[in-house]
């Protein structure tokens, strides 16, 4: 018998003593036991529930309660806090190098600088947009951060990570980041869970506990009664932070350890098995010509019956592996006809375009209706102009060189220049509405915006010439320039400052107090100084004070917490008044500053308020409410009748 190498020993059987070398080789071997995958650190999960919670409980309180000031900015703060130091915890478990790019920095930089403004500034519907820049922002940061993107952030695309980070994950995979919080690694550490048991066990028992300390100590008595006025509002708090924790914590557990791998419903495509042996492979070719006839023809019998191995790639179809984008013709075509219309409504409208940048007002229109005119149709063009352009561009077959063809360059330019030239006419048209009416709010606002449409049609100019140019990323810094810079303007002194001091210049007819009203608490020291200037004319002085009365009926309450409200002639007729400073959460400068301010003109006893009184009934400023409810003033022209107008009409709290 020869012993064959590597071959194993049979026990009994000549047969099997047989076997040559090359079926031997041929034969599977068993594979190798897996080794243990390196054992890593396990991520805090439950640390990362219970700084969620809080941040969660605390943007209610301190945020929403709070009245999106000072609270709002420690509450974001710590939650920009919470997220950096957990990416950098998990490049620590997975035995990385923590890394971010420019973006990820300018958007988390650039969502902390807007928080702090809103303990600096009072405007609340510069907060409103702010607010939902920050979440934006912060959804820019945390792709960055987490590496989670998954679409180019240089490209439009970069919005359908937004939309997955804001929307899809938090409710997506709340389910699985749930049962990881709560039963861990199979069920076996419940740790959470037992906790919670424990807190929901003992509420009977602190029920009962409680009220029987309560009768034995008077000081703890106190206490609670204290907490009790409060639990209310406290528990409502807890239940909306609650509510507010499970999407929170489902994306931060999401990005923490990744999304849950997508089930599909195809089943893996078979393998075909091995051929099996047939007489020369097996070694049993020494056998009788009809035994080994009979091994064949079984083998092949066998393997006629295996249906065959799918192939994993199927090939594309000859129309699918043609095709390499849209055709430059189909696409100069479709660019061209655009242009054309465009061009047609250029040369029509030369003179209308001459006017708005010399600043000259065509016949038949108004100041307002000429600046009005066509700012919603150009937001909707920019809108149209900018997404053809990306789409076409991107979509169009490229040269040899893997650029855009000169063509499709061509007129993409052209309708980017077109649009900044309706942007800029429509910029033309805003200042000269502001030098004839003067600032307000939204007139800023608009004129940021339309700064900010011409930035992004600049931004993808440049990127048609440019194919490497990020031009996403560049329009989110810009963005954020653009808002840091209307943030930090103090949109509402600003109008105020312009207002008046134009006023002064001669540059406006009269200050409309009237539309001061729509601004905040920046505006009271601004109306104060207006009723001390007598040089201005008095029924802007007047109107100054009823703004100021106008104010005080809004805000009575919390300024003095009193048994009943107080007029604002009541309030005139003190010797001394203290108003109420906002707790720490709701403490912003801008109120403060509007509050000392009041206090000192109330306190003060050369208060122009009293040149205002009426010498009939001896009220200082009259407020009532028609029918239609709309707030009456008392006008001047009645002081020298011989009656107050208003008398025996119900005048709230002034009477």
């Amino acid at each position: 018998m020869t012993d064959y190498p590597n071959s194993p020993q049979p026990d009994t059987g000549r047969a099997a003593s047989a076997l040559p070398t090359q079926a031997v080789s041929a034969m599977p071997t068993p594979p190798e036991p897996a080794m243990p995958a390196p054992a890593t650190k396990a991520f805090p999960y439950t640390i990362l529930a219970v700084c969620t919670l809080i941040v969660s409980v605390l943007f209610w309180r301190w945020s929403v309660w709070g009245g999106f000031r000072l609270g709002h900015m420690l509450v974001f703060t710590l939650l920009l806090v919470l997220v950096t130091a957990f990416a950098i915890r998990k490049t620590a478990v997975e035995g990385r190098v923590f890394r971010t790019d420019w973006l990820t920095a300018v958007a988390g930089l650039s969502a902390e600088v807007l928080a702090v403004s809103f303990s600096l500034f009072d405007d609340a519907l510069l907060h409103v947009i702010v607010f939902f820049a920050q979440v934006f922002l912060m959804a820019v940061y945390c792709l960055g951060l987490y590496r989670a993107a998954k679409y180019d952030p240089a490209t439009p695309a970069m919005l359908k990570d937004v939309v997955r980070i804001v929307l899809l994950l938090p409710l997506g995979n709340m389910g699985r980041s749930l049962k990881e919080l709560f039963l861990p690694k199979g069920g076996k550490n419940r740790t959470l869970l037992s906790v919670l048991v424990g807190i929901g066990a003992a509420i009977p028992v602190l029920l009962i506990a409680t009220p029987l300390l309560m009768k034995g100590d008077a000081a703890f008595e106190g206490l609670m009664k204290e907490i009790a006025k409060q639990l209310a509002e406290i528990a409502g708090q807890f239940i909306l932070g609650i509510l507010l924790f499970f999407p929170l914590f489902s994306l931060f557990h999401a990005l923490s350890c990744g999304e849950a791998p997508k089930r599909t419903a195809i089943p893996p495509l078979p393998q075909a098995p091995a051929p099996l042996p047939t007489a020369e492979l097996t070694g049993f070719a020494n056998l009788s010509p009809s035994a080994a006839a009979n091994t064949d023809q079984t083998a092949q019998a066998v393997s006629a019956s295996v249906p065959p191995a799918l192939s994993p790639a199927q090939p594309l179809s000859k129309r699918a592996q043609a095709f390499k984008g849209i055709p430059v013709a189909v696409s100069a075509a479709f660019l061209g006809s655009l242009s054309f219309l465009y061009a047609v409504y250029l040369f029509t409208q030369l003179a209308y375009f001459t006017n708005a940048f010399s600043g000259l007002l065509p016949a038949d229109f108004t100041v307002a209706e000429y600046a009005r005119r066509g700012f919603f149709e150009l937001c909707a063009i920019a809108f149209i102009n900018f997404l053809l352009v990306s789409v076409v561009a991107a979509a169009t077959r490229k040269t040899e060189a893997g650029r855009v063809p000169k063509a499709v360059t061509a007129l993409s330019t052209f309708l980017c220049a077109f649009t900044i030239l309706l942007i800029a006419s429509a910029e033309a048209k805003m200042f000269l509405y502001m030098g004839s009416f003067g600032l307000t709010r939204m007139r800023l606002f608009v004129t940021a915006f339309i700064l900010l449409l011409a930035l992004a049609f600049l931004f993808l100019t440049i990127r048609l010439y440019a194919t490497k140019f990020a031009y996403m990323k560049a329009l989110v810094a810009a963005g954020c320039a653009v808002l840091l810079v209307v943030s930090y303007a103090d949109i509402d002194r600003t109008v105020l400052r312009y207002n008046i001091g134009a006023y002064y210049e001669g540059r406006l007819e009269t200050i409309d107090i009237d539309a001061f009203k729509e601004l905040g608490d920046a505006k009271i020291p601004y109306l104060i100084d207006l009723t001390y200037d007598k040089t201005l004319d008095p029924q802007i002085r007047e109107e100054a004070v009823y703004s100021l009365a106008d104010y005080w009926r809004t805000h009575a309450d919390r300024l003095l917490r009193l048994a009943e409200p107080l007029g604002f002639s009541s309030v005139l007729e003190m010797e001394s008044v203290h108003l109420i400073r906002p707790t720490l959460r709701a403490w912003n400068y801008t109120e403060r500053l509007a509050i000392d301010s009041l206090e000192d003109w109330l306190n003060d006893p050369n208060c122009p308020a009293h040149e205002f009184q009426c010498p009939s009934c001896k009220s200082y400023i009259h407020i009532t409410h028609s029918e239609e409810e709309q707030m009456i003033y008392w006008n001047r022209d009645f002081v020298h009748k011989e009656k107050c107008p208003l008398q025996g009409v119900q005048i709230g709290s002034n009477h």
